[in-house]
């Protein structure tokens, strides 16, 4: 297996990629591409995730030499965490209890009210389907671009670069890698940094005001004097970071 080798995926609803492999392992630990979801190295030919055992996250982690050490100890952290904390939906489930509903509301007396019930059910369920804004997974992330506001750097790849006294207000940040990157005293107010990989970072007096940061990865990380008023960091991984001085008012742990 090809540690460079890069990934196409796509689900009922998308298509992404390419993903480096620990981006797209990333995902599959994480429950966002599932075992009937289609991946490619290609593009072009396709096969289900289950077919694809050379994506098994648990096979590849005990493989030597395919993922950098640091890529190992973030998927093995991510691992932990998923089999802790996520619950994957069971649809069939639903479906079972939607027909019991049906059926009794069938088996009424009068019918007519059984199967209105279950129209307006249907009704509710897709009304509430179309107010829920649809998922999104940038393709094309803008990863050659100078750091720049609301800048999408989504999945993109930094690892050691220097980024410090950059303003990144709102930008996209999520499941990128920027293990060991400088970003001191850099503006990442209100910027979707979820499940990115920011461990070894210099993150001295940042601004990660109202930051979303859940999941992040953030071991030994320099954080001293870093300004986290009101940012979530729920399930994030902090072993060993430096938080002197930083300012944690209303954060979410």
């Amino acid at each position: 297996m090809n540690h460079s080798e890069l990934w196409y995926c796509r689900t009922r609803d998308d298509s992404f990629g390419p993903l480096s492999l620990a981006q797209t392992l990333h995902y599959i630990i994480l429950k966002r591409i599932k075992d009937d979801d289609e991946v490619s190295n290609d593009g072009e030919n396709w096969q289900p995730l289950k077919q694809a055992k050379m994506l098994n996250p648990q096979t590849v982690l005990g493989l030597k030499g395919v993922l950098s050490d640091e890529e190992v100890e973030y998927l093995e952290s991510t691992l932990a965490w998923s089999n802790k904390n996520l619950v994957e939906a069971d649809e069939s489930d639903s479906a079972d209890h939607f027909s019991e509903v049906r059926r009794r509301g069938a088996s009424k007396s009068n019918p007519l009210i059984g199967y209105s019930i279950v129209a307006i059910l249907i009704v509710l369920v897709l009304g509430v389907a179309l107010m829920i804004p649809k998922s999104e997974i940038e393709i094309v992330p803008d990863c050659k671009s100078a750091p720049l506001p609301a800048i999408n750097w989504s999945n993109c790849r930094f690892e050691r670069a220097n980024f410090s006294n950059s303003d990144l207000q709102g930008a996209k940040l999520r499941n990128s890698f920027m293990g060991g990157a400088n970003l001191q005293a850099s503006n990442l107010s209100k910027a979707d940094i979820a499940y990115a990989n920011l461990s070894l970072s210099n993150l001295k007096g940042t601004r990660f005001d109202e930051a979303d940061l859940r999941g992040a990865n953030l071991r030994k990380a320099d954080m001293r004097r870093a300004s986290l008023v009101g940012a979530d960091l729920s399930f994030a991984d902090l072993t060993g970071a430096n938080l002197s001085g930083a300012d944690l008012d209303g954060v979410k742990l």
